[in-house]
């Protein structure tokens, strides 16, 4: 909706995610990996659940993935 106004599209394809926290400064999580909150009822559709790292810099994010978890 911003192109006519010189604002350039997105070029990579929508990946819907939630932030759940940052740290500061990153550390690691403690094992065993907790349960995730529900959706609050909202309907979705996912196969799998993945843990990215942000590495915020002047040139943007950069996301590291940590770990991936199937949905079966």
């Amino acid at each position: 909706a911003l192109e006519p106004l010189g604002v350039a599209a997105e070029r990579r394809p929508f990946r819907a995610h939630v932030t759940l926290a940052r740290l500061d400064p990153p550390r690691r999580l403690p094992e065993p990996w907790p349960e995730l909150p529900s959706a609050a009822g909202l309907p979705f559709s996912a196969d799998r659940v993945v843990l990215y790292r942000s590495h915020l810099g002047p040139g943007g994010p950069r996301y590291e993935e940590l770990r991936a978890f199937a949905l079966v």
